[in-house]
């Protein structure tokens, strides 16, 4: 398998959109809909990830949470959160934990891959 992006996203046309979006620049997408599916993704595949997307609010658990269950797995994960709550919310959710990226929906094509871009290079 060749390297892959976790999008834990419960929105089907964004989630579809990133599957295209990541395709072009040569990564997989492993989709999950929920936290704890991306989290059982992640276990199973995290070797082949070089990247988490993650949405803050997901049906089942917080982002928060689910970001928290993967660094234990995993302290070096990358990840990116998605949200269209406001920054003071999202760094407010993540109070605690080490510093994450975050990606303010709705986003433009050119800065979601110039972010990703970044990420993937540190």
């Amino acid at each position: 398998m060749k390297k892959a992006v976790l999008v834990i996203e419960d929105d089907d046309t964004l989630l579809d959109a990133l599957y295209d979006i990541f395709d072009t620049i040569g990564l997989n997408v492993i989709g999950a809909r929920n936290g704890r599916d991306g989290i059982a993704a992640y276990k199973t595949h995290q070797n082949n990830i070089q990247l988490v997307v993650l949405d803050l609010r997901i049906p089942d658990m917080h982002g928060a949470d689910v970001l928290r269950t993967l660094r234990a797995i995993n302290p070096r994960v990358k990840a990116l959160i998605s949200s269209a709550s406001d920054e003071n919310s999202i760094r407010k959710s993540f109070a605690g934990q080490p510093e994450v990226p975050v990606i303010r929906k709705p986003y433009d094509l050119h800065s979601f891959l110039s972010k990703v871009q970044g990420i993937l290079e540190v």
